[in-house]
């Protein structure tokens, strides 16, 4: 009994082997792959069009599995930027009052922390402070420290707390 494919020059059990590599990747939309923690978030709002684009070539190659790319991602919200990346999120600002007129940077955090439930810690170098007059005040702020950001004035470090 030969245990060659017909027609191919690998084994049963090589493709059966790179069969079971293949289709749990192909079955698993890019996104949640790549962005974990954004399962369970809600569908909708801005789409990732990174994950959406490796989707549609999961789409192109391979039709069945890049359907199911998609429905995973979508499902799992995988698909779409966290509410915390858009706009969205504005209607959850939330003001927090600080204490005196120059709070410092342990003051911040622990009013911050307070109010959102979460440990924040701020080392120097790693956060800009700017006073807004109002909350609605916050979006045009954020879109100014940015253009400083694109100018080079400011730089932007993102840093995730090691697990």
């Amino acid at each position: 009994m030969d245990d060659r494919l017909s027609g191919s020059g690998i084994s049963r059990r090589q493709f059966q082997s790179l069969l079971a590599l293949c289709v749990p990747a192909a079955l698993t939309g890019c996104g949640t792959l790549l962005y974990p923690e954004r399962r369970g978030q809600g569908r909708g709002g801005r789409v990732d069009w990174t994950v959406a684009g490796m989707d549609a070539i999961g789409l192109v190659l391979f039709f069945i599995p890049g359907v199911i790319a998609f429905g995973v991602d979508y499902y799992n919200g995988t698909l779409f930027y966290p509410e915390s990346e858009g706009r969205a999120a504005a209607g959850r600002l939330k003001r927090v009052p600080l204490p005196g007129s120059h709070p410092s940077k342990e003051q911040i955090a622990q009013a911050i922390s307070a109010a959102s439930g979460k440990q924040i810690t701020l080392q120097d170098g790693t956060f800009v402070t700017q006073s807004l007059n109002t909350l609605d005040d916050f979006w045009s702020t954020h879109q100014q420290l940015l253009a400083r950001v694109e100018q080079g004035d400011l730089v932007i470090r993102c840093q995730s707390p090691s697990l």
